[in-house]
């Protein structure tokens, strides 16, 4: 006869690790160990294990600002925050953001995705305007003589021909009504 199916995946059992309100102001924490440029987004989904990732497209968390250097917002891509240093990295690997959660964001069971985009093989899309308007910043945060990156990248994270590297984590957290 045929062979049984395979059993049904085994998810473990959801764990909140933090619990925030409706449309509040979260601070993001990121421990970079090897600096590339680059910057954060942060998006969401209140399917549990079940999110996907066009659902997390559909709740991108907004840039508020950069606690720890003060990089300025880019109106541009308002959910990005960029990482102070590119190429000038003086080996700190702290950065602290805050990120405002979507008004429509809300849930037992939201999965928060965080999404680092390397700006060290290619300038994704905005950062000559970013850079050029932001003229105070050092010239070696961004490496402008870098082809653009080729967009949309993979979720994959697979580095296509020329793309960035990017890296991904998620958290499991609650965002209660207001």
């Amino acid at each position: 006869g045929a062979p049984a199916p395979p059993p049904p995946p085994h998810r473990m059992p959801w764990e909140s690790q933090s619990t925030y309100t409706q449309g509040d102001v979260i601070t993001v924490t990121s421990d970079i160990w090897v600096h590339h440029g680059g910057h954060l987004e942060i998006k969401g989904c209140a399917l549990g294990g079940d999110s996907t990732q066009e659902c997390m497209d559909e709740h991108s968390l907004m840039f508020v600002r950069d606690v720890t250097h003060g990089m300025p917002e880019d109106p541009n891509y308002p959910d990005r925050g960029y990482f102070h240093g590119g190429a000038g990295w003086n080996q700190e690997r702290i950065f602290k953001m805050e990120f405002q959660l979507p008004v429509d964001l809300v849930g037992d069971t939201v999965l928060l995705q965080w999404r680092y985009i390397t700006a060290n093989s290619c300038s994704p899309p905005g950062y000559e305007d970013y850079f050029t308007t932001n003229s105070h910043l050092p010239s070696n945060f961004w490496q402008s003589q870098l082809p653009v990156c080729p967009f949309p990248y993979k979720i994959s994270g697979e580095v296509m021909n020329g793309g960035p590297e990017q890296f991904f984590n998620c958290a499991e957290d609650t965002v209660n009504p207001d």
